[in-house]
């Protein structure tokens, strides 16, 4: 979940930002003519009053190649709502340095990142944070703080750096000049396909700014990402599958119209902040696993409201990433944690014959809290 959270958090950075892809090469009079149109753009844009939201958008991208670091701070806020009701929210957090070293390149970038979240349904509430750190191929996680749940006991992992290896990628991975032309040719097509607002100048955390609404089609949306993904896959061994895509399809299907909030900085044309609200519709889909316990309440959701934010600042500024130098890897220690198993189990004949415990007091391993709260759940689902 907290990968997952962290990708798309970092997809809706990257997408608005640093990932807006810079002019494929250029001759020198092609250079010339762009540097000289920037030039009278930016005289005109520094003239009292609201300017044209399709200026102000190319000189962002324009600018977007020169962020080497920033300093990051993501939040999303998910409430599932029936008829209007709250049910639960989910909030996630996500705040540290980033380091870019190559635009076309997710692999190359740094991050040293605080996690945390916190859901919240039926007067009960749950923690979770951690520290991770991002670099090349390596993923670092630390977890500091996590809920209390049924047959697991994490206080073995708490606090201990561990280390997962992400998809290693082909040996050319560096993206080819066809392929950085494809990402400007995708993204040149969103943006002409995108309502702009005028940008309107205001102040943001004492900066001036420019204020800028995006009007997406999901069509077009669903095009762009289907382009930057083949791009992007290509130098891994990662395949889309036409699952994959069909349950993408699903989700843009059931959500609202995308909007996207930029407040632009009026010098540098760095983004300051980003917000993004999404709304969705959910598929009812019987959960018989969930009958009874305090998660059945989501599966009555029928709107779940979603709001994006990212604060960057600090930008270009000097970031040291240390990589932890005792890191267990994730798997031995997660494996370690469980007895030394994989969750495949061994022939019938072969398993030991044991009596299978029936009560929570039978359950070797858990501690009082965890009894109570599987008892608490057996009587829910017989119903006393």
């Amino acid at each position: 979940m907290k990968k997952f959270s962290i990708s798309f958090l970092v997809a809706v950075f990257l997408f608005l930002v640093s990932f807006s892809p810079a002019h494929a090469e250029e001759n020198f009079f092609q250079k010339f003519t762009h540097q000289l149109q920037s030039g009278f753009q930016r005289v005109y844009l520094m003239l009292p009053g609201d300017k044209p939201g399709d200026v102000v958008l190319q000189q962002t991208v324009d600018a977007a190649k020169n962020i080497k670091t920033a300093q990051t701070k993501a939040s999303a806020s998910v409430d599932f709502l029936q008829a209007d009701q709250n049910l639960a929210n989910v909030k996630v957090n996500i705040e540290g340095p980033v380091e870019i070293n190559s635009i076309y390149d997710p692999q190359s970038y740094k991050q040293d990142l605080k996690v945390s979240g916190e859901a919240t349904m039926q007067g009960t509430s749950m923690k979770a944070s951690a520290d991770v750190k991002l670099t090349g191929s390596l993923v670092y996680f630390r977890l500091n703080e996590l809920p209390v749940i049924p047959f697991f006991n994490f206080d073995e992992l708490k606090g201990k750096w561990l280390k997962s290896e992400v998809k290693a990628r082909k040996a050319d991975a560096q993206l080819t000049q066809a392929q950085q032309d494809q990402f400007m040719q995708a993204y040149t097509k969103l943006f002409q396909s995108s309502k702009l607002s005028s940008a309107q100048k205001t102040t943001k955390n004492d900066h001036n700014v420019y204020v800028l609404d995006i009007n997406i089609p999901k069509a077009a949306l669903a095009e762009y990402l289907d382009t930057v993904n083949k791009i992007q896959t290509s130098n891994t061994d990662v395949v889309q599958t036409d699952e994959m895509k069909k349950d993408f399809s699903k989700v843009l299907d059931n959500i609202g119209d995308l909007k996207v909030t930029l407040w632009i900085d009026q010098s540098s044309f760095f983004v300051r902040h980003i917000e993004m609200p999404i709304s969705y519709i959910p598929e009812k889909q019987a959960n018989p696993g969930m009958a009874g316990t305090p998660l059945s309440a989501l599966s009555q959701a029928d709107k779940v409201n979603v709001l994006v934010t990212v604060d960057m600042d600090q930008f270009n500024a000097p970031i040291t990433f240390e990589e932890p130098k005792d890191a267990e890897d994730a798997q031995q220690a997660f494996q370690k944690m469980m007895g030394g198993t994989t969750g495949v189990k061994p022939p019938v004949d072969l398993q030991p014959q044991t009596p299978t415990p029936t009560t929570p007091a039978e359950l070797p391993g858990l501690t009082p809290a965890q009894k109570a709260l599987l008892e608490k759940y057996r009587n829910m689902k017989n119903g006393q």
